[in-house]
């Protein structure tokens, strides 16, 4: 019986025990599933950056000013919430989550004067646009998607607008109407004339001086060949110089029969 009761006794501490190994070994699977989502979650959003393309943005006061942000590489933004805060204040802007703007908790001073496109959200873009800004919207702006855990910043500067009819000491003074400029006739058109001309004129004299002394250079050489084909006058026997003849051609020996062939007429005539 104490045997037994002994086997017994065992045999319930190892169940137990073994509860116990079970409990733990689920516990130890849950701790790992979830260091496995944080560590993909980690991965997930050290893929994306959030990019401002201006870090410092200058403005006067009354102007509409862009505050740009976009997501590298690009992802739809429309189901995710988008914050825009002042980092200085750590007080909401302009809150964009489930699908739609949210109001309430955004900023007095800025109630209906902030817009985010949804549009834009589809392709990653965040900019946010404030209309009339103030002196006091100077500071610095934080765009951040909580679950990308991505975060950009930006720097406001509003500068009071200084009015044409005030002098640097703040004295107003009465504004004087203002003067018409007396536009002077331009000569651009007579210039474009002369540049376009200008060029025109100059060829054109290089090209009449060049044909003036391409015929001289012609009427030269013409001369030249005139006088080597001229042959010198022959002297006839009568004493008279009679014309250039060719002794080769036909022409020039009967030329040459005919002042013999007057002689012996002319001896002829004489006898009788």
């Amino acid at each position: 019986m104490t045997t037994f009761m002994v086997i017994c006794l065992m045999i319930s501490h190892i169940f137990f025990f073994s509860m116990r190994c079970i409990r733990w070994i689920s516990w130890m699977m849950k701790a790992i599933h979830l260091l496995l989502l944080n560590t993909v979650a980690q991965i997930a959003a050290a893929k994306y950056h959030s990019i401002c393309p201006t870090k410092l943005l200058e403005s006067n006061e009354g102007d509409n000013v862009t505050l740009q942000c976009f997501l590298q590489p690009t992802l739809s933004l429309s189901a995710h919430t988008v914050e825009w805060k002042r980092a200085d204040q750590n007080k909401v802007v302009h809150l964009y989550r489930h699908r739609k703007d949210d109001p309430d908790p955004q900023m007095g001073q800025y109630k209906n004067r902030t817009n985010l496109n949804h549009e834009d959200l589809g392709r990653g873009v965040l900019d946010l646009k404030l209309s009339s800004v103030q002196l006091s919207d100077s500071g610095q702006y934080r765009c951040n998607v909580p679950k990308l855990e991505v975060t950009c910043v930006i720097t406001l500067i509003v500068e009071k607008r200084v009015q044409k009819n005030q002098t640097d000491n703040g004295d107003s003074r009465p504004t004087q109407p203002p003067q018409k400029d007396v536009t002077q006739p331009s000569n651009r058109g007579a210039e474009q004339i002369s540049v376009i001309c200008g060029p025109i004129v100059v060829v054109s004299i290089i090209l009449l001086l060049f044909i003036g002394l391409k015929r001289k250079a012609i009427k030269k050489c013409t001369e030249q060949l005139r006088g080597r084909k001229r042959p010198e006058p022959e002297v006839a026997a009568g004493g008279s110089t009679g014309e250039m003849l060719d002794p080769t051609s036909g022409e020039a020996s009967d030329n040459l029969k005919k002042p013999a062939e007057n002689r012996s007429e002319n001896i002829i005539y004489s006898e009788a």
